[in-house]
């Protein structure tokens, strides 16, 4: 068979097309309805006439009618039906329009009354008894929240039986605690058994120890006790007094290069339950931290009023040695 002897026609245009050779090279359409987008068509599933833009390429169907048989196809292989059964009533029920399968119908679904299944447990509890959805909505509350006790215990490393730190025996953990006790409970209670403390593991009198507000005593002693009491106690007095938090204290020793504003010198603990030297500066008139001095420098402008003008008259009877007649004359005045 020659090109000459056949003719072909466009299915839309019916315009005369050119026969390629070939085998799957011979469309239904000519190049120009084919590609122009603005050119309408028919389609030959719905026989709905619509632009060129609704076509896939070289396709004579259009995409809805493509999408709907990928759909039925899709459905008629999974074994899709349109009706389902309640499992609360029995009753048949629609899908919904988005395809999710459920497994109550829409009444049973509102009614708070409805029985219901847990899927772990396997007993039939009213809806009421069952979360909204996820995990929830599949076990009852019950369930739900022993599942959620095991997971954290499995994360967190949970042991049902403790060392007790003091007398060394094994004791159980007890239920609905918060924190680990890290004593069982004779040792804790007993004022005359002496304790152990669970950082330096010394035996020490009860007295050595401080109570909470609930009566119960405290597992570190006083002394292991002291340097974080100390510490908290310099962070509230920094916070209240001059509003600076424990990070902007050491951002300040840190751009002062560890020493003092005025000497230079990096300043010496006078007692030993003293953090630092420093001693923050303040403007005792705008409250303005204006930045950390040694114990001595921070005593001598407090003595002298915070006053700069008693400040110089101070640093200028220090270079004339004492009191003379430069000194009379090059001292400022002191206003009342």
């Amino acid at each position: 068979m020659t090109e000459d002897a056949v003719i072909l026609r466009c299915a839309v245009c019916d315009a005369p097309m050119p026969f390629r050779a070939g085998k799957g090279a011979q469309k239904k359409t000519c190049d120009p309805c084919r590609t122009d987008p603005y050119r309408r068509r028919a389609c030959i599933g719905c026989k709905e006439t619509k632009p060129q833009a609704e076509f896939y390429v070289d396709r004579a169907v259009c995409k809805c009618c493509v999408r709907q048989r990928s759909k039925e196809t899709r459905r008629a292989s999974r074994g899709w039906a349109e009706a389902l059964t309640c499992k609360t009533c029995g009753e048949a029920f629609a899908r919904d329009e988005n395809g999710y399968k459920r497994i109550y119908c829409d009444s049973c679904t509102a009614s708070p009354d409805t029985l219901k299944s847990c899927f772990r447990c396997k007993l039939v509890k009213p809806r009421s008894e069952f979360y909204g959805s996820g995990i929830g909505g599949r076990w009852c509350k019950p369930c739900t929240k022993a599942y959620q006790k095991e997971r954290w215990r499995r994360n967190n490393g949970w042991t049902d039986r403790l060392s007790c730190a003091a007398c060394g025996d094994d004791f159980s953990r007890r239920e609905g605690r918060g924190r680990d006790s890290l004593r069982c409970d004779p040792c804790r209670s007993d004022p005359d058994v002496a304790p152990a403390c669970t950082e330096c593991r010394i035996r020490k009198p009860r007295l050595e120890f401080r109570r909470r507000n609930d009566g119960a005593w405290h597992g570190v002693c006083k002394t292991c006790e002291a340097p974080r009491v100390k510490a908290y106690q310099r962070q509230w007095h920094l916070l209240r007094k001059y509003e600076m938090t424990q990070t902007e204290f050491e951002d300040r020793i840190a751009d002062q290069d560890g020493a003092c504003a005025i000497c230079w010198q990096e300043p010496t603990r006078l007692r030993d339950d003293l953090i630092t030297g420093f001693h923050v500066d303040h403007n005792p008139l705008t409250g303005r931290v204006r930045g950390l001095l040694c114990n001595g420098d921070n005593t001598g402008i407090g003595s002298l009023g915070h006053d700069p003008i008693r400040l110089r008259n101070g640093a200028l009877y220090c270079e004339l040695d004492g009191w003379n007649s430069e000194y009379r004359r090059n001292r400022l005045q002191v206003p009342l």
